[in-house]
């Protein structure tokens, strides 16, 4: 669960499809536990630990930035 739902706050449109793709997007051991902070026009993404924490972060960034490319 996020602790701020992205529809309740004022967020570019880009930002709020990035992160409902994020939610649906399979990962290396299908664990959706990232955390999001954006400020203007810079994202930062982390990843709550573990072995993968490296190739979770990599595929999140992948379909997050995806889903802004195809949704233009």
């Amino acid at each position: 669960m996020w602790p701020c739902n992205p529809h309740e706050v004022d967020h570019p449109q880009w930002f709020i499809d990035g992160i409902d793709v994020l939610l649906y997007a399979p990962t290396a051991i299908n664990r959706q536990a990232f955390a999001v902070e954006g400020e203007r026009n810079r994202v930062s993404m982390r990843y709550k630990g573990g072995f993968y924490a490296g190739i979770e972060i990599g595929i999140g960034k992948y379909h997050s930035e995806s889903a802004n490319i195809i949704l233009k």
